[in-house]
């Protein structure tokens, strides 16, 4: 890169957890590693690490003021170390042009493909990342079909958008636009989850909301009058009730099928889970996340923790419960949905710990989440999530049934061949017997 170019590392979720060192790199070390370019590593959507010339070009320094929710870390004279919590989005980080973002878009949708993934959910992608899924459409390039939301961070932003006039819906089965999404807190990763008691980990911090209470009550409130579903990243105890009081207000909060996302990783007691229930709300969990943070948990939230990702306890009550991948690049393994599975079904850890196992589901309730509960998720039960006659022929091929093969194996299962549309799109299948009949793009797809 020429000097002076911007260079991004992509790390994980609890980077500093996992690192040999036990911390994120210092302002020393990487710039010394990158002297000559302002630099970051994005360890997820929640916490950024700088070098010293990308907090100056950022006009970050003993000054600055984050935004509402944001964080920089400092040091004894109050000098930024370069680490960033929820800093990501308000910043404007990594954009990146036209042409490298749709070559991007095309190499990650073939792979997605080739984990069988048909149907995507992209939380508020770019400009340039919606430009690039539909040139790549038109030119029959994109192997999936797509939903993507809104990001419309408070009051202000979300009328703006809904002077446009767009409802969830607006577009085809092979592009449309989802929900609107906002952020009620911060990530665990960060520790700015938003509790009513402090981290375990840092007493005093009981991580922060984004909104205030009459803000996220508004949100809800024009969102939902709007015609338009939300979804909502909420992660503490504090922000959790803080919506469910919100939705609680709205005449018919179920009607739009609003998601809470994340809802259920945490604090999930048999009241929350009878308030989500009676409102309709659709809990969306990251199972991916048991294996990232599941180690961590406990030094960060004690007891809070317990029944961590209560997966059994939502399907038992009744809840409809989607699949989530919520990777940003920081656990790539999870763009793979049978790693999902597995991690539903086996209940492991990154440090092979089995976390609450009383929560485990099976192989099939495990899929069901990540199809037909998808499905109803997204609006799309009547063409998709399950194989019927008159729904679009999106199907995987598989050489084993992954439902009666080793846990073990699901981790990294991966289908023989996708359909999209009865169209073969990854992998190959075997020669047909001579009598079968062509798939078509609706029809029986089975």
């Amino acid at each position: 890169m020429p000097p002076g170019a911007w260079v991004i590392g992509q790390g994980s979720f609890m980077l500093a957890e996992k690192l040999a060192e036990g911390r994120h790199p210092t302002l020393a070390e990487l710039d010394a590693a990158v002297p000559e370019h302002p630099a970051l590593l994005r360890a997820g959507a929640h916490v950024t690490v700088a070098n010293s010339r990308a907090l100056r070009t950022l006009g970050i320094d003993e000054w600055y003021v984050p935004p509402a929710g944001g964080h920089v870390e400092r040091d004894a004279a109050g000098q930024p170390t370069g680490v960033l919590i929820e800093l990501w989005w308000p910043l404007g980080l990594g954009r990146f042009g036209l042409a490298e973002t749709e070559a991007a878009v095309a190499a990650m949708a073939a792979r997605l493909a080739g984990y069988g993934i048909t149907s995507l959910g992209d939380q508020f992608p770019s400009a340039n990342g919606l430009r690039a899924y539909q040139r790549l459409g038109r030119a029959g390039r994109l192997p999936l079909r797509l939903t993507f939301t809104v990001h419309c961070p408070n009051p202000t932003a979300l009328r703006t958008f809904l002077r446009q006039g767009f409802e969830t819906g607006f577009g085809d089965d092979r592009l449309k636009l989802g929900a609107i999404k906002f952020f009620v807190d911060g990530g665990i990763t960060g520790a700015a989850g938003a509790f009513y008691d402090d981290y375990r980990h840092q007493p005093g911090n009981r991580g922060h909301l984004k909104l205030e209470p009459d803000e996220i009550a508004t949100m809800v409130r024009e969102i939902d009058a709007a015609g338009c579903q939300a979804s909502v990243h909420v992660v503490g105890d504090r922000a959790l009730d803080l919506l469910l009081d919100a939705f609680a207000a709205l005449p018919d909060p179920g009607a739009r099928r609003h998601r809470l996302e994340h809802a259920g990783h945490l604090c999930l007691t048999p009241e929350r889970i009878a308030r989500i229930k009676d409102l309709g709300l659709i809990p969306v969990v990251t199972m991916p996340f048991l294996s990232s943070f599941g180690d961590f948990l406990d030094p960060y939230l004690g007891e809070r923790a317990a029944g961590a990702f209560a997966l059994r306890r939502m399907l038992d009550a009744g809840l409809t419960v989607p699949g989530s991948s919520d990777s940003l690049g920081a656990q790539p393994e999870s763009l793979n949905p049978f790693f999902g599975v597995w991690c539903s079904v086996a209940r492991r850890t990154y440090g092979g710990r089995l976390l609450a196992p009383e929560e485990a589901v099976t192989p099939l309730e495990a899929l069901h989440t990540y199809t037909t509960a998808a499905a109803w998720a997204d609006w799309e039960e009547g063409s998709r999530g399950s194989l019927e006659p008159g729904k679009l022929a999106d199907l995987i091929v598989c050489d084993r049934d992954p439902t009666a093969i080793p846990t073990a194996d699901l981790c990294d299962f991966r289908p023989s061949a996708t359909l999209l549309g009865g169209r073969v799109v990854a992998g190959a299948l075997p020669p047909a017997d001579s009598d079968a009949a062509p798939a078509r793009e609706r029809g029986t797809s089975g």
